[in-house]
């Protein structure tokens, strides 16, 4: 799988999600404070996902041992660099704490599932050579 089509399928994605939202905003469903704690989730999350995918491509194209020293290394201080975030974003910023907390899982798991199917297809393509 091509890595710069994956990303433009996923900015797509984001892209309308936030129209979404925008829109849910506008209707009057979501409030300010909600919206602004989904979107800095949202913000956080695709930080952490272009870096996961740029340390996964780096990753691909070495050796198995430091493919692994590149993915586990870089979720371990991905996961560390978004806990320090998100703790900034609840006690310096006060963004409300439900939303962001539950945002911030929610992308959590989509980015981190759109990672682990990227690196399922590029896998095949590394052993069928």
């Amino acid at each position: 799988m091509n890595y710069k089509k994956f990303i433009n399928g996923v900015s797509y994605g984001l892209l309308g999600l936030l129209i979404i939202l925008i829109l849910l905003y506008n209707f009057k469903i979501l409030a300010k404070d909600e919206l602004v704690a989904i979107i800095a989730s949202k913000l956080i999350m695709t930080a952490n996902f272009l870096i996961g995918m740029n340390l996964s491509v780096k990753g691909l194209k070495k050796p198995h041992e430091m493919f692994m020293i590149y993915l586990f290394g870089g979720m371990t201080v991905r996961i560390f660099l978004s806990a320090v975030l998100l703790l900034l974003c609840m006690y310096l910023l006060k963004f409300n704490f439900n939303y962001l907390i539950f945002s911030f899982f929610i992308f959590y798991i989509i980015f981190l599932t759109l990672e682990i199917w990227f690196l399922i297809k590029n896998e095949v393509k590394i052993f069928n050579k």
